[in-house]
């Protein structure tokens, strides 16, 4: 069984996941469909750098 600490560490791991931004990028193209996803994809692609970084140089939480 998990303990809160524990499945706030997890939970805030899993925001930052590539599979969070990949559920993401589909639910905006399933709602606004592929024409409208070019407004988000500066958010994307912020996200997508962001993670990057955080495996390049770990995390120091």
């Amino acid at each position: 069984m998990l303990t809160t600490k524990c499945f706030l560490k997890l939970n805030r791991y899993y925001k930052k996941s590539l599979k969070k931004l990949k559920e993401d990028i589909v639910n905006d193209i399933k709602t606004i469909g592929l024409d409208g996803i070019s407004k988000n994809a500066h958010d994307y692609w912020s996200r997508f750098e962001s993670l990057c970084r955080i495996i390049d140089k770990g995390d120091t939480r």
